[in-house]
């Protein structure tokens, strides 16, 4: 999008949370895009590969892509279709970003200000950031903390296995700027405001009435195995276990019955 072509700029700041030293992106965006085309463009800024589900939460409620099989029992919006500017209207605003329900990968994103376009200037872009992306699958911020731990010592009993799959050429402190503007600048050519709605997010929607069973009791709830392989948990189940949203759990299966557990390796 040409930067006549934007009513604001919103300048983002992007942080990867539990993760030291801190892996951070800064974007400046047009208002006037949709919450997905956001998730794109902070995607294609951090180096993820948009290979699994997402969801930003925003004043209490989930902004995602419409999943039937699903029922967070939040609020919850389709993404595609709420400007930016519609949902975050003030500087100093904060939103987090997840990404990869399995692994766990959530992102602090602070709204550092809200301006005008400047001329000539081309949008999206990058104007900062430090460190590499963690690589995709490996296991969220505890495991890739395992796999840097693991490179930097070749005694290290994984560190052959650790090497071999990520492949030559992993630098974690590696983040190279004019390279990943180009490619927003080349993904993004045609990217349109989105129009603007009266409607308002469902936010003051009343919680729904959990179901019980005849006894009073909760009925058990389900979860939906996702063709990448990630299960979404109810936030009942994991308030329950004392897990954040986007924590790690164990399955454990004993005989035909299928069982959650925390993961031990997760200090509470």
């Amino acid at each position: 999008m040409a930067a006549r072509q934007a009513d604001s700029i919103y300048r983002l700041k992007i942080t990867l949370r539990d993760i030291r030293p801190p892996i951070w992106r800064r974007v400046e965006v047009p208002g006037g895009i949709s919450l997905l085309s956001l998730h794109e463009i902070l995607n294609e800024a951090m180096g993820w590969f948009d290979g699994h589900l997402h969801d930003f939460e925003i004043d209490g409620v989930e902004y995602t892509t419409p999943d039937e099989d699903f029922d967070s029992g939040r609020p919850t919006e389709d993404d595609s279709r709420w400007r930016l500017d519609a949902v975050v209207t003030q500087v100093g605003a904060k939103l987090r970003y997840r990404y990869d329900f399995g692994d766990g990968w959530e992102h602090d994103v602070l709204v550092e200000a809200i301006e005008a376009p400047v001329s000539g200037v081309v949008y999206p872009r990058l104007t900062a950031g430090r460190r590499s992306c963690p690589p995709e699958d490996c296991g969220g911020p505890w495991g890739y903390a395992e796999l840097l731990e693991a490179l930097a010592d070749p005694g290290h009993e994984r560190h052959g296995e650790l090497a071999d799959w990520l492949g030559a050429g992993f630098d974690p402190e590696a983040f190279l700027i004019p390279e990943t503007n180009a490619v927003l600048a080349e993904r993004f050519a045609d990217l349109k405001p989105l129009r603007r709605s009266t409607r308002r997010p469902a936010a003051a929607a009343a919680p729904k009435r959990s179901a019980t069973t005849r006894g009073g009791g909760p009925l058990p709830q389900t979860v939906t195995v996702k063709a990448d392989g990630t299960v979404r948990l109810p936030a009942s189940v994991l308030q329950a276990m004392g897990l954040p949203a986007g924590g790690s759990v164990m399955i454990v299966v004993v005989n035909s019955s299928v069982i959650l557990m925390r993961d031990p390796r997760i200090k509470s």
